[in-house]
C-alpha cells in the first residue's frame, strides 16, 4: 500500500509519458513534470489515500492505531464530507439508515 496512486486526466500527459521519460511527481504542489516537456500536469488524489501517505502508510498506521485505524484516518482527513449524487451530504447505508458519505 505504498503505492503513489494519483489521478490524471490530462490526455496530453500520456502523450509525453513514453518509455524511458524522466517524470517528476511535486507531491506538495501536486504536480507532475516530464523533462523536455514545457508543460506541468496537474494531478488529484483522494483524501485517504493522501492522509495514508502522510502518516507512513497502512502497516505503521495500524500498528499503532490497531482496530482504530480507519476511524483514526477519518479524524485526520478534517471530516470532509462528499456530497451525494443527489446534492445532499448524506445517502444511505443500504440498512434503512442514512449516513454521511466521506471523501475517500
Amino acid at each position: 500500500m505504498g503505492l503513489y496512486n494519483i489521478i490524471m486526466k490530462d490526455p496530453v500527459f500520456y502523450e509525453n509519458a513514453v518509455e524511458d521519460a524522466v517524470i517528476t511527481i511535486d507531491k506538495d504542489r501536486k504536480v507532475i513534470s516530464i523533462e523536455g516537456v514545457d508543460q506541468e500536469f496537474l494531478y488529484s488524489i483522494s483524501t485517504l489515500e493522501e492522509t495514508l501517505l502522510d502518516t507512513g502508510g497502512v502497516v505503521s498506521l495500524y500498528k499503532k492505531f490497531d482496530k482504530a485505524l480507519f476511524r483514526h484516518l477519518v479524524s485526520l482527513g478534517g471530516g470532509k464530507k462528499r456530497a451525494s449524487k443527489s446534492g445532499s451530504s448524506h445517502a444511505g447505508s443500504g440498512c434503512g439508515k442514512s449516513g454521511p458519505t466521506l471523501d475517500w
